[in-house]
């Protein structure tokens, strides 16, 4: 087990044994190191750590106005490839600021829209043709769109609602 420590644009992890060790930032306040090592980023006012599923930390960098990964691990937690399968299914228009549509499905097909740390927001099934989702009620940001056909293919789609 072990707790988050955000100090002095820094982020430690501390252990229930007692050992310590750096996260993320260098210590110097300002906005650098993405695609790096996290423990060479600069960071500037680090505030909150969330996991996601897969127990990666985002840590939110306040005051660079970013949410910031700060680690990877292979798990995938929607189970499904990265990119579409189904090429002739179009979701548009993305960027959303109210209603998605969603076109040329081919059978009745299963989706799921989750947050970008894995919360499961909406469900429910798409009739062949098209069809649309609301999204006047979700927040501006980034969801992923699992779509799984009746033969069990899947696909995701990333989705920006403004």
């Amino acid at each position: 087990m072990y707790t988050y420590d955000i100090y002095e644009n820094k982020v430690r992890i501390i252990y229930t044994n007692g050992l310590i060790d750096l996260l993320a930032g260098n210590g110097i306040a300002g906005f650098s190191g993405d695609g790096g090592l996290a423990i060479s980023a600069s960071l500037k006012g680090p505030h909150k750590i969330a996991l996601d599923t897969c127990n990666n930390p985002y840590l939110s960098d306040l005051n660079n106005y970013r949410f910031r990964k700060l680690s990877y691990s292979h798990c995938n937690y929607l189970e499904v490839e990265d990119s579409p399968q189904n090429n002739t299914t179009t979701i548009h228009p993305n960027t959303t600021t109210s209603t998605l549509q969603i076109d040329n499905i081919k059978a009745i097909t299963q989706y799921h829209l989750y947050s970008m740390l894995g919360s499961s927001l909406m469900q429910g099934t798409l009739k062949p043709g098209n069809n649309t989702l609301q999204m006047d009620a979700l927040e501006q940001g980034i969801y992923m769109l699992a779509l799984i056909d009746e033969e069990g293919q899947k696909t995701v789609h990333k989705i920006v609602k403004q």
